[in-house]
């Protein structure tokens, strides 16, 4: 509902304008301003900052850094599935953003491919914060949690399989292709998602966190498995 680099502009720039497309619009403009808003009570270095806005009068828009690389939809789209290591290391990433959202009670409903980010030294940054959505009660956090974790899963089953797309039900039993599925340190994936597509796993604001560490200790597993 807003756009950024508007057709014409350079591609050796550093920041980008997002202006909405359509100029009457409310619910672009509502993006705007809670992307913002977002943006102001912390920050992440996974979470796209916003650096300066003009939301007072028209012409409405904010401004944040220019990213160089490509969205993960894209990098699937060019090389197809990732081998294990680097779809944790991407992962992982992603879970830090979201465990920084989560630990300041926003949720994020736009878990996509689409709105990731990969640099050419793939640090990963999470895109459209504006569609984040407040965590109102216990209850409900802990059902926004449990689908954010759902997300992370069904990420990583497309990053690895490219199943999750076509069959994106969160209860079910991840697939078994994974790439090396046979080693510890795949075995460890496999149950891992299992555990973060069961309903009946309690979650809560430090859930992810949690996540980020069993999976960075898969990373240095996967480093270290003997060539």
């Amino acid at each position: 509902q807003y756009r950024a680099a508007p057709e014409g502009t350079p591609t050796n720039f550093d920041y980008l304008l997002h202006t909405p497309i359509d100029p009457e619009s409310e619910s672009a403009f509502s993006l705007l301003r809670r992307e913002y808003h977002i943006s102001q009570q912390f920050s992440s270095p996974h979470l796209l900052p916003v650096l300066d806005v003009h939301l007072e009068t028209t012409p409405f828009f904010i401004v944040t850094p220019h990213l160089p690389g490509s969205t993960l939809r894209n990098v699937l789209q060019t090389r197809g599935a990732l081998e294990l290591y680097h779809a944790l290391w991407l992962l992982r990433q992603t879970a830090q953003g979201v465990a920084a959202l989560h630990s300041h009670g926003w949720s994020m409903p736009s878990l996509r491919a689409e709105n990731l980010q990969i640099e050419p030294d793939g640090h990963l940054t999470l895109l459209a914060v504006g569609h984040a959505r407040r965590m109102e009660s216990n209850m409900n956090a802990s059902v926004q949690i449990h689908a954010d974790t759902c997300r992370l899963a069904g990420l990583f089953i497309e990053m690895t399989t490219g199943d999750w797309a076509c069959n994106p039900g969160f209860h079910q039993d991840p697939p078994t292709r994974l790439s090396d599925r046979n080693d510890e340190v795949a075995a460890s994936v496999m149950a891992l998602l299992k555990e973060m597509l069961n309903p009946a796993v309690m979650s809560d604001r430090h859930s992810v966190q949690s996540l980020v560490e069993r999976l960075v200790r898969l990373e240095i597993g996967r480093l270290s498995r003997p060539a």
